[in-house]
């Protein structure tokens, strides 16, 4: 109460004991609503401090994830095993005795590699592909393969691998074009051809797959000349066929593939409406369990609203742009994949799916599906299924390849044909160097023996 004369502290008690009840409540109310302000920015505070340490996880977590938007180009497309297994292939190749070819003996073997390769404009990946194949096989498994590299020129002199002896004292066979006169005329055509070099692929595929089944081998794998194995990629891929018969798998498939990319396993534009329906759901069942807490009085109403108006979304927001392979990876081992697999780099077929195959090829040759669209399509027709190694026992050499597409942000195209998982997992499940330096010596001693 204020100091002053008698006259002035009457007026002030006065004052006092007029004053209307309704500017009372509103002191009062003024006073309360602050505690829940504070609370309010508390809970946002606490919030924030748990999105963001999340936040710092998935975008850990999703740096090799190319659909996510945490992703890192730079840590994506870093060549950390490649390039070690790059220098173990050329290794391989310059420790080879040329003086002494490699004797084959048909009695084991189950697996016809074939190695179609075209002589590119100042691009040679070739000699890195059949390393890379050959290098840390121990004899056993060397003696189960025939390595049949195929020259796709009508003239093998313009390859410069040709006239190397590595390539023929390391493999079992080089194939080159044995035409007859109206066929060796369209292929010529096609050499010259620029626009029709999908054309070119369809007839090099044909006639290495058609060369391998005439071996006789159980399994036909033919591996472009832009990839590279891993070190062990025989025994991993023997693991997966033995899973294959475990799981009692009687469907009848047309190919198992060793490379795929992860850039076509993400959120589907196509899929939209799924998605917003999943999101909703997920909304109204959090909404439904803030109602039924709200009921019960465990909840107050300052609480629901930012946690179905902020929170959720949010939360929802982060789902999506981790990445589906970062939430949900493959499962390691044998994996159907009738869609979304990318490309023909590196696939292994049945024996007895390969006639038909050589068919369907035949009605296609003069048209425009590409070879890896072409097999999809084939697939597609008689409901035969595909499947894939987890994780992938090759990889695309990326930069490296002679595809001469447009690129995208900035990286060239055929880098993008990547698989992401490949560098992390097979150098962090990498043999020791000497194991693969006696592997790789043994080998060569039995090969020249």
């Amino acid at each position: 109460m204020p100091s002053g004369s008698p006259d002035e502290e009457e007026a002030f008690l006065d004052e006092c004991r007029h004053t209307s009840p309704s500017r009372t409540r509103n002191l009062r109310a003024l006073d309360t609503s602050w505690p829940i302000w504070s609370i309010q920015i508390k809970r946002l505070l606490t919030f924030a401090i748990f999105y963001t340490i999340v936040l710092l996880q998935v975008r850990k977590a999703a740096r090799r994830d190319p659909t996510s938007l945490f992703f890192d180009p730079d840590i994506g497309f870093e060549r950390v095993y490649s390039a070690q297994r790059e220098a173990e292939a050329h290794a391989f190749v310059d420790k080879w005795n040329s003086m002494h070819p490699y004797q084959a003996s048909t009695a084991n073997q189950s697996i016809c590699v074939g190695i179609p390769t075209a002589q590119r404009a100042n691009v040679s990946s070739f000699e890195t592909t059949v390393g890379s194949i050959l290098a840390g096989l121990s004899p056993e498994e060397r003696s189960e393969l025939y390595v049949l590299p195929f020259i796709a020129h009508l003239d093998p002199q313009i390859h410069p691998a040709y006239q190397t002896s590595w390539l023929h004292g390391a493999t079992d066979d080089v194939l080159i074009y044995n035409l007859e006169r109206k066929e060796r005329k369209y292929v010529a055509y096609l050499e010259k051809s620029e626009k029709d070099h999908h054309k070119k692929s369809l007839v090099d595929y044909k006639y290495i797959l058609n060369a391998c089944h005439e071996v006789g081998t159980p399994f036909i794998l033919i591996v472009e000349d832009d990839m590279l194995a891993a070190a062990g990629w025989y025994a991993h891929l023997k693991a997966a066929l033995r899973t294959k018969v475990r799981r009692s798998i009687t469907d009848s498939s047309l190919y198992l593939r060793l490379f795929y990319t992860e850039k076509n396993f993400g959120w589907n534009k196509e899929n939209w409406l799924g998605y917003l329906i999943y999101s909703t759901f997920f909304e109204a069942l959090v909404a439904g369990i803030l109602l039924l807490l709200r009921r019960r009085r465990l909840l107050a109403p300052s609480f629901c609203l930012p946690f179905l108006t902020i929170y959720t979304p949010l939360l929802i927001l982060l789902f999506f742009a981790t990445g589906r392979p970062t939430l949900f990876p493959l499962a390691h081992g044998l994996h159907p994949m009738d869609q979304s697999g990318c490309c023909s780099q590196a696939l292994l077929y049945p024996r007895d799916q390969v006639p038909g195959l050589i068919r369907r090829f035949e009605q296609d040759l003069s048209g425009i599906k590409p070879v890896d669209a072409l097999i999809e399509t084939y697939a597609d027709e008689t409901g035969l299924k595909r499947w894939a190694v987890v994780p992938c026992p090759f990889q695309h050499v990326g930069s490296k390849s002679g595809q001469q597409i447009q690129a995208e942000k900035g990286k060239p195209s055929a880098e993008r044909i990547w698989n992401f998982e490949f560098e992390k997992w097979w150098m962090d499940h990498r043999p020791s160097p000497s194991t693969i330096d006696n592997n790789r010596d043994e080998s060569i001693e039995v090969l020249i023996a």
